[in-house]
């Protein structure tokens, strides 16, 4: 035993002083000299096995990753629903909707409809049996009193103490002439007093065409309800959806596919090292093979129950001679083999094993590198072999610069600027991803009336044009050296001072306002000119201090910025509505940068704020130099400091300029407060 130890031992010792400076042609020489063919032979046999696992694990890779596609595919069409349903609910409890005021409901229905176009259609129902009910394609809002009576209200008041979101089986909906599925959740107000039923139904089609969408060549993804019905195929994506109260779905020998026909008929659990492999990507993937024809398919199912009592099979069939296919080049090699390996076994190996550690390494490294998960990348270790120690270092930092990377691109996404971009890849270190306080300046923007354009005209107009209008915003935003963080609908949120500190934020976030405002009329007028009715854009401007980082879940973060002046700058831009203007700054704007084409327009009274904002419309470059703007400026501070006259110079002012809101409002306010203030809601 004890030659044995020291023998491990030297070997320890000469592996370590050998790492990174043995060659490989010499060791390949030397091993293969005289043993050229019992070398060969081991080589054989252990590409024979890690081929074979290699191939039975991407071939599961590749059918878990299939079968995740199918289910995302569903989840895409169904979760918003049930996002936007919990933001409905949520206003109705917190005050904001009042579902007793028919213009609030149709504002919440309408608007929830226009914001989701998986919906086809979606209803409130009354604790009293009144319906009220909005469908795609139909700009009013439809009026029903529901039969039932006292029945009717004992079934709502049971969905009232559930109290639960619950997902109703499919039906025929006469009125969309399609089969549906239904989100249902009741609603509450601030008093936790029962209101009624809000309903959002999803078209079965749309969710057909996803799967259509999804379905890659040689595989067929499928939705079946409860087993015997078909809730979702690519071919009923383009076929006229016909159905009844009683049969809203076809059966699965009614969509004209063999394969799904079968399925339970002949579908049987196979043996091996594929189901097992399979279970490590998806623990709930089912694996049967069948017979349809005079051909072999294999079905990959999970069973969900979150959209209803009945359970949902999520699935997709491929042929048998995939996996076939993927094993014949396996059988001529391990033919090939044989001859070989009889007189090869114990001569090389460890030749074997000082090749086979890292190749083998190498390849699992690889592979994680090519799902996109960096962070489960397990580093490659040292090797004796001079060019595999040296290839396993490089493959290191590589694999360590791309992780920085990733970080940087998963948090800034594409409208960061340039400049800001090349910093931070060149240098990560200054990327804080912790929150931190920082003076910062907002900039909000919005377009008037596009509410009313995104419901009247067709969403292939609407779209393109609204990528044209952000794009021009957002390159905006960006060479002023601000950063995108989010897209609120048809709003903008910019950040001007973060991730990198800017010591002109205020400046920067002005300028970038007025070159907004200026290239959205532009574009505003150009469109206008086509026949469509795009209007003007309202920008909101504030400066102060707020946490800027990293904000969401742990498997889903976003860089963003969250304080009182995110909040102020999106109620400024609302107050344009008010003034009749089109941009606005707060104090703080014009205080940090000095600007003088400004005026003052009033102060606003902001909910949670305690003491008002004084606002001021951002003018053109020179146009501070205005003799009515000047004059206007003069009228406005009499006005706050108190003087007698200064309604007289308003009234002047407003005789030149009838059209200005914002000397109609100081006119108008002024007759009962020496300094009026504008309360927002």
């Amino acid at each position: 035993m004890l030659p044995i130890r020291i023998l491990k031992a030297a070997g320890r010792v000469v592996g370590r002083r050998l790492n990174g400076k043995l060659p490989i042609t010499w060791l390949l020489a030397v091993g293969f000299t005289g043993l050229t063919t019992l070398a060969v032979g081991i080589v054989f046999y252990v590409g024979i096995q890690e081929t074979q696992r290699i191939t039975l694990q991407l071939l599961a890779e590749r059918g878990g990753q299939a079968l995740a596609q199918v289910v995302r595919s569903v989840d895409g069409i169904l979760d918003p629903v049930r996002r936007q349903m919990a933001l409905m609910t949520e206003s109705v409890a917190e005050g904001r909707v009042d579902l007793r005021d028919r213009d609030q409901i149709t504002g919440l229905l309408v608007g929830s409809l226009s914001a989701n176009p998986q919906m086809v259609g979606i209803g409130y129902v009354t604790a009293n049996g009144v319906a009220y009910r909005a469908t795609r394609g139909e700009r009013e809002l439809k009026r029903v009193v529901l039969p039932g009576g006292e029945g009717l209200r004992r079934q709502l008041q049971e969905i009232a103490k559930a109290r639960a979101p619950e997902w109703l089986p499919p039906v025929w909906s006469t009125i969309l002439q399609q089969t549906v599925v239904t989100l249902r959740v009741p609603a509450f107000d601030e008093n936790d007093q029962f209101l009624g039923v809000l309903e959002a139904a999803v078209g079965v089609g749309e969710v057909s065409r996803s799967l259509a969408q999804s379905s890659s060549l040689g595989e067929t993804a499928v939705i079946l309800y409860d087993h015997d019905w078909v809730l979702a195929h690519p071919s009923l994506a383009s076929m006229t959806m016909t159905g009844s109260d009683t049969r809203p779905l076809p059966r699965l020998e009614e969509v004209n596919d063999p394969v799904l026909a079968a399925i339970w008929g002949n579908g049987t659990m196979p043996k091996g090292r594929f189901p097992v492999l399979l279970r490590q990507f998806d623990q709930e993937a089912t694996l049967l093979t069948l017979e349809a024809g005079d051909q072999d398919y294999i079905f990959l199912y999970r069973e969900i129950r979150r959209y209803g009592d009945k359970p949902w099979i999520l699935g997709f069939y491929i042929k048998g001679d995939v996996v076939e296919e993927a094993f014949g080049g396996l059988e001529m090699l391990a033919r090939t083999g044989i001859f070989v390996l009889l007189g090869s076994i114990g001569l090389s190996l460890v030749l074997a094993k000082l090749i086979r550690r890292p190749i083998r390494d190498f390849a699992r490294a690889s592979e994680t590198v090519e799902t996109g998960d960096l962070d489960a990348v397990a580093l490659l270790r040292r090797s004796p072999v001079r060019e595999f120690d040296e290839g396993a270092r490089s493959f290191n930092k590589m694999v360590e610069g791309l992780r920085e990377r990733q970080k940087i691109r998963d948090l800034f996404g594409r409208f960061v600027p340039a400049n800001v971009a090349a910093d931070l890849l060149h240098d990560p270190s200054r990327l804080s991803l912790d929150g931190v306080r920082r003076e910062v300046s907002v900039i909000f923007t919005d377009i008037s009336g596009f509410t009313t354009l995104s419901e009247s005209w067709p969403p292939e107009k609407v779209v393109p044009l609204l990528n044209k209008y952000l794009g021009i915003v957002c390159e905006i935003i960006a060479e002023e050296g601000g950063i995108v963080v989010d897209f609120i609908g048809d709003a903008v949120f910019g950040l001007f001072g973060a991730p990198q500190p800017m010591t002109d934020h205020a400046a920067t976030a002005l300028r970038a306002a007025r070159r907004i405002d200026q290239a959205t009329r532009n574009f505003a007028e150009a469109v206008q000119t086509k026949g469509l009715p795009f209007g003007y854009t309202r920008i909101g401007l504030n400066s102060g201090m707020v946490t800027v980082g990293n904000f969401g879940a742990a498997d889903r973060l976003k860089y963003g910025a969250a304080g009182d002046a995110v909040n102020t700058a999106a109620r400024i831009e609302t107050a344009n509505k008010a003034f009749g203007t089109l941009v606005l700054a707060g104090n703080a704007i014009v205080a940090l940068t000095g600007d003088t084409d400004c005026r003052p327009v009033g102060r606003v009274a902001l909910r949670g704020r305690s003491e008002p904002v004084d606002l001021w419309e951002i003018l053109p470059p020179g146009a501070g130099q205005d003799p009515w703007i000047i004059a206007f400026r003069a009228a406005y501070a009499a006005l706050m400091s108190g003087d007698p006259a200064a309604r007289e110079a308003l009234r002047h002012l407003a005789e030149e300029r009838p059209e200005d809101q914002v000397i109609g409002w100081l006119l108008d306010a002024s007759e009962t407060s020496s300094r009026p203030v504008l309360y927002l809601d």
